[in-house]
């Protein structure tokens, strides 16, 4: 019979690539056989310490529609230093590409170089679904639910995606992403220029009747409209409502499905991080207007108020945190 003694510890990296920002976490991970005397092992983490989280870095671009391979490696390379940890040292975890990140034209490349950066890594430009998963795990989304045993939405609002996960007693039972974040379109903070728009932030604003234009300058009245329009699609999608041709603009997978019963909402990712803000200083110092759909979202979103919300245990780094935990099956001396 496999006992605690044969458990042993593994040092994890979790590194995400997002539309916004890139960070790392390491973990310390400790790992058990379950498999008694079967010929395969079958591994379990029973429990996982943080023992380093970078800063976070806006994510490195050449240009509107690739990485910077070299910077971002710069990072990486930076953080290990940092970290006193070498390549060698790492023997499981993940790299996530995620959001607007996973759809610029080198992703697979960057994320092929980084597969041979350090250990057992599993290198993916993840999927919606996944991507959704990792960030309900890594905010403490799915941990609740199953303590408490509830229906719980994790919704981790990113840069350019919003990633749905629904766990009910702790298991996974729904997914849904849309393109929905607090960098559709970017300015100087200072001039309000608008600096980039992309086409589904295009999209969002010809469709609520204002204009967003790269080279012209923002519009205080119309930054507010385009945030009340993402409300409202948010609260469509958790009221699980028909969707409007506004909400269909923005869907990637989805909707969420309409047989179960929410008992509780979390928020993780960049916006999700300034809704737990009780101030926010500046609500464009950032270039983006992330803070201010944030505070949009406490203050009118109706699903909100309907609802039961929950601390989370990550916000921003929800997702790193999932990645570098969470997104590993140890089989035998196979991580995968």
């Amino acid at each position: 019979m496999a006992t605690a003694s044969e458990g042993y510890e593994l040092l994890s990296v979790g590194i995400d690539i997002g539309t916004t920002t890139t960070h790392l976490v390491f973990s310390k991970l400790y790992v058990v056989n379950l498999s008694g005397g079967s010929a395969v092992a079958n591994f379990e983490i029973v429990s996982q310490e943080i023992i380093y989280e970078s800063p976070v870095y806006f994510t490195p671009l050449t240009d509107e529609t690739k990485l910077d391979l070299g910077k971002l490696q710069e990072i990486i390379a930076a953080e290990y230093k940092t970290a006193g940890i070498e390549p060698s040292d790492v023997k499981s975890g993940a790299v996530i590409i995620t959001g607007e990140a996973a759809l610029k034209e080198n992703a697979e490349e960057v994320g092929r170089f980084l597969e041979g950066l350090a250990g057992d890594f599993v290198v993916a430009v993840a999927g919606p679904d996944l991507e959704s998963i990792l960030a309900g795990q890594g905010s403490g989304a799915q941990r609740i639910s199953r303590k408490e045993g509830i229906t719980a939405v994790n919704l981790d609002i990113g840069g350019g995606t919003t990633n749905i996960a629904v766990f009910k007693c702790g298991e996974i039972w729904d997914t849904a992403t849309f393109h929905i974040g607090g960098r559709l379109f970017t300015f100087n903070p200072y001039s309000l220029e608008v600096k980039s728009v992309t086409k589904i932030g295009a999209s969002y604003a010809e469709h609520l009747g204002i204009s967003i234009e790269k080279g012209r300058p923002l519009n205080p009245n119309d930054v507010e409209v385009f945030c009340q329009g993402l409300v409202d699609v948010l609260d469509e999608v958790i009221d699980r409502r028909n969707l409007s041709a506004l909400s269909k603009i923005g869907l990637i997978r989805g909707p969420l499905k309409r047989d179960y019963q929410i008992d509780a909402l979390m928020f993780s990712g960049g916006v999700g991080h300034f809704i737990y803000e009780n101030e926010i200083e500046d609500y464009f110092s950032y270039g983006d207007y992330g803070p201010y759909f944030a505070q949009s979202i406490k203050n009118r979103s109706v699903a909100l108020k309907k609802h039961r919300v929950l601390q989370p245990d990550h916000t921003l780094r929800a997702t790193v945190i999932g990645a570098g935990v969470y997104s590993m099956k140890l089989s035998g001396s196979t991580i995968y």
